[in-house]
């Protein structure tokens, strides 16, 4: 297929004034809003395109209704815009998937999983989700005692997978996927999720590889770097461009240091701690140090 887009000469904010004034052209089949990031780390809307660009595209499902997606992927649906109450929308998978890294696909992935991950964590009891990469071996030597596991058979990519085939069966083949809250296919993939929030509630850190396998729980993290001294601190729904460095001793308490002290000496991994008072914070080593990702709480539905 011939994608066709026409760039704007000034790219836009994404915010929900703009996306109300342009969401009638968007209802035309098949058209989307193309989304890039600023120097500063801000959505902003750079175009219109005819079919999936490469990079995460809106479209309108209706007057009000926004869905963002990726690759026929709904990533997240904002609903409804009305202004004045919305001037800002505040949008999770973009601002995650920005704290991860470059906007590709894997990283939006990965923050789509982690809003069910966190749901799943809110237990009142605390945990640590420690995500690594399936090739990297180096989290045996920075964890001791707790559990490891042979071999995880929840298929937890496969149930998102057959969520998302059945979903196609009734939505806009052309168009995104949504995928239906209350099917049996969502129930399967929720309930493995919450069986992985149930590890979670186990005293230690539960690991993931980059496939959403298990490989261990209850895991003590050791500590063999010195921390970094600061460590940048943004908040989830703040502008991303007020990060501020802050002593490492002012990020939270033992279980948020040894999270942040793992992410810093692995840079290839992610981190997300819950508090028993459940509030959530992602850690990520990046090229000019350690980052923290505070108030994840809002990834959760309601919030």
């Amino acid at each position: 297929m011939t994608y066709r887009w026409a760039s704007f000469a000034d790219t836009l904010p994404f915010s929900a004034s703009v996306l109300v004034k342009v969401s009638p052209a968007l209802q035309i089949d098949n058209s989307f809003l193309m989304v890039s990031f600023d120097k500063r780390g801000r959505p902003r809307i750079r175009g219109l395109t005819q079919g999936h660009a490469f990079g995460p595209v809106i479209r309108a499902t209706s007057p009000g209704n926004i869905v963002v997606s990726l690759y026929g992927q709904v990533l997240a649906y904002l609903s409804p815009v009305q202004e004045p109450l919305v001037p800002e929308i505040p949008d999770w998978v973009m601002q995650v998937a920005r704290f991860l890294g470059p906007p590709f696909h894997p990283d939006f992935e990965l923050a789509w999983f982690l809003r069910f991950i966190a749901e799943a964590m809110r237990h009142g009891r605390g945990g640590t989700i420690l995500i690594v990469p399936s090739s990297a071996s180096g989290w045996r030597e920075s964890t001791k005692d707790g559990y490891l596991v042979e071999k995880d058979e929840l298929d937890l990519m496969r149930s998102k997978k057959h969520w998302e085939e059945t979903s196609k069966e009734t939505t806009d083949t052309d168009g995104p996927t949504y995928l239906n809250p209350l099917s049996p296919e969502a129930m399967i993939f929720r309930r493995a999720i919450a069986f992985i929030g149930g590890l979670t509630a186990v005293d230690g850190a539960t690991i993931l590889n980059d496939k959403y396998e298990v490989i261990g729980f209850g895991r003590k993290i050791i500590l063999k770097l010195d921390p970094p001294t600061t460590i940048a601190v943004a908040n989830l729904l703040g502008e991303p461009a007020a990060e501020e460095d802050l002593p490492f001793k002012e990020i939270g308490g033992t279980r948020h240091q040894s999270a942040a002290c793992f992410a810093n000496e692995h840079p290839e991994s992610v981190a997300l701690v819950t508090s028993q008072d459940g509030r959530m914070t992602l850690f990520r080593k990046v090229d000019y140090g350690l980052r923290a990702l505070r108030r994840c709480e809002a990834l959760l539905p309601g919030d």
